[in-house]
């Protein structure tokens, strides 16, 4: 998420027209650094969630509580001009796979064609990636529509959707209508064609991995605000105990990832996911789902 959207939803969440909350207590729980909930309690969304309605979602073996005050009210006028700012920082982030060349990465599944179709678009030229044809494209003069030699990529503008999120596409004349963009799996697609290997993510708190043989190994964590680089090492493996381990080391920071070839599904969301990852880091351990994309 960019930095402005971080800082926009912060200022929403905390702000709601007509009432601010009050610190919040877990029960039975003796509070930390003043009384802040544990990062492992809420995801950061949750938190943010629940300060806007004024109390936290029940989950098992967690009870928490909210106090609401009426202290503090904002205008609501300045409340959804603050809210309209955070819809076009979110979308802008949250679409697509943008990459750091500044290109972005749609992954389409479109009507009646079971297969999934991956563009990708930097300005006036892009990729698109599918099982009948995989060529160059390139924006057409004074069209939003872009081309190859037997394909075509017309981005729909809907005025409920944001660019981009369906899409009329031609493969070698073949018409394909209806498609539309699935962002989660257009983060993973976004990875493959970076040349990440190996991608795996984690909740509570959340992170990600990915495994770059030239790059190394990238760990995310804080939403982004921590970004950790190691170099690449090879990787031991145990066929009986189907385990991949890594071990790396940079400024005299290290990590160990070890990856098991069992079933994982993802906390959150419940996708479905090839193997299980467990990452020893400082005083960490994150656990979490990861699956290899080459």
């Amino acid at each position: 998420m960019t930095g402005l959207a971080r800082i926009c939803i912060e200022f929403l969440l905390d702000n709601c027209p007509g009432r601010r909350i009050a610190p919040e207590r877990r029960i039975g729980t003796p509070p930390r650094d003043g009384g802040a909930p544990s990062a492992s309690m809420q995801s950061y969304y949750g938190r943010r969630k629940a300060r806007c309605e004024g109390l936290y979602s029940w989950r098992p073996g967690v009870a928490v509580l909210s106090r609401t005050t009426q202290a503090g009210m904002i205008r609501p006028g300045l409340f959804w001009l603050v809210a309209l700012l955070v819809l076009g920082a979110v979308i802008s982030c949250a679409i697509a796979e943008r990459h750091p060349d500044g290109s972005t990465t749609y992954s389409y599944r479109c009507e009646g064609a079971d297969q999934l179709i991956v563009v990708t678009v930097n300005g006036d030229r892009g990729y698109l990636f599918s099982r009948q044809a995989s060529q160059a494209i390139q924006r057409q003069s004074g069209s939003p529509a872009f081309a190859g030699d037997d394909v075509y990529y017309l981005p729909d503008h809907p005025a409920d959707l944001a660019p981009g999120q369906a899409a009329a596409i031609t493969i070698k004349g073949v018409e394909l209508a209806n498609c539309k963009n699935n962002p989660r799996a257009a983060v993973w697609e976004g990875a493959r064609l970076r040349g990440v290997s190996y991608r795996a993510i984690g909740q509570e708190p959340p992170w990600l991995l990915e495994i770059h043989r030239e790059k190394g190994f990238l760990l995310v964590t804080r939403y982004g605000e921590t970004r950790q680089q190691f170099p690449y090492t090879e990787a031991l493996s145990d066929p009986v105990q189907r385990t991949t381990r890594y071990t790396s080391e940079a400024n005299g920071d290290s990590i160990v990832i070890a990856i098991k070839g069992e079933s994982c599904r993802d906390s959150m969301s419940g996708e479905a996911f090839s193997s299980q990852v467990e990452i020893s880091w400082r005083t960490q351990t994150l656990r979490g789902c990861g699956r290899a994309l080459h």
